[in-house]
Order: C-alpha cells, then structure tokens, then sequence
C-alpha cells in the first residue's frame, strides 16, 4: 500500500466515522467494503472501459442480470470464471498468488526481488544462442538495472542523512546517467476512481 492510498485509506476511515457515528453500523459497512474489494476491482475495469453493464454483458453474450449480480455480489461469491471474463475483456491476465497473512512489506519487497530474478534468468536463458534476442535482452537489462537502482535511490533521498543524489551516488560509487527513465506501470485502477458514470 502506498504513501497516497495509507493516506486516501486513513481519510476514507476518518470520513466514515463522522458520517457513521454508531460503532455497530460502521462495522458493519467496513466489513461490506472489504468482502467487495475484487468486486468493486472489476466494477472498475468495466467502467474504465466505457461499458454500460448491457453493454458488456453483450460483449461476453450474457444477460446484463448475468453483471449486475455479479458487480452486487461479495468477493467470496466470485468465481474464478467470472473473474477471468473481466480480465480477458480487458486484455489482461489473471495470476494468483498466496502470501502469509502476516507478511510485512519487507516480505513483499524480497518475493517480488526473487520473482524479478527468476523472470531475468528465463529471459537471459531465453536469450542463449540468438544473438538478436541477447542484444534486445542485453539492453533491456541496462535499463532495467538503471531503473531498478534510481527506484532504490529515491527511496533512499526520503531520509534526512541523504540529502542530495550526489550524497547517494558517491556512497555506491554510481555514475550519474543522461538517459531518462523508462518505467512500463503495472495495471491498476486508482483508489478514488469515480464509478458514478457507471
């Protein structure tokens, strides 16, 4: 979870118990939000779309009652079909994966390190014997390493003792680049989407 969703998370909270002051019933709200979150997810992707509910229930040939239950229902009530439906009419694909209930960012960071690495080694085996592919390869890991360390650095300015890139490139003996960063996001809908055209 990031800086601007712990922030838009702790303000969403903070406006809910004003509005909702009776302890009971806000429970009883936060709980319906988090049993929704995948669902409220692919409400999301519908609407960025641009897709009525009829207009995408014609797309999978489907009744637009087939949608609406669905974007009505709990997280726990979807199926894996369903899911996939939305993530395919999206051009995306579906992964699943299963995490400790206590994993802390850290454990986040170093899964996510090893997937890197295990996705590297695949493409540089991928790459063995074609000197077209290693060249492409070659290149994007320069860029890569580039911008896998100004991710580092930057996160590393945000405390007091490195003031300046220059403080941070000196201590790891890195030589500042001209080259711009060229960073592909992953797929994601943003926490204060407005679903209201919907």
């Amino acid at each position: 979870m990031d800086e601007r969703t712990t922030i838009e998370a702790r303000d969403s909270g903070q406006l809910l118990k004003a509005m909702v002051p009776d302890s009971k019933n806000r429970q009883k709200i936060e709980k319906n939000i988090h049993e929704r979150r995948l669902v409220r997810y692919l409400s999301d992707l519908r609407c960025k779309m641009n897709l009525t509910q009829k207009q995408m229930s014609d797309k999978i040939n489907r009744s637009q009652s087939f949608i609406s239950k669905l974007e009505n229902s709990k997280d726990t009530e979807l199926t894996l079909g369903e899911i996939d439906i939305y993530a395919e009419m999206n051009d995306l694909a579906l992964n699943i994966s299963f995490t400790k209930k206590d994993a802390t960012l850290v454990d986040s960071i170093k899964y996510h390190a090893v997937k890197i690495k295990n996705h590297l080694d695949e493409l540089t085996h991928l790459a063995s014997g074609d000197k077209d592919i290693e060249k492409g390869v070659d290149q994007f890991l320069d860029e890569a390493f580039y911008n896998m360390t100004n991710i580092v650095l930057e996160t590393m300015m945000k405390f007091d003792k490195y003031k300046t890139i220059e403080v941070l490139m000196k201590k790891h003996k890195l030589k500042p680049e001209k080259d711009p960063i060229r960073l592909h996001e992953h797929v994601s809908i943003d926490a204060d989407f407005d679903v209201a055209h919907c």
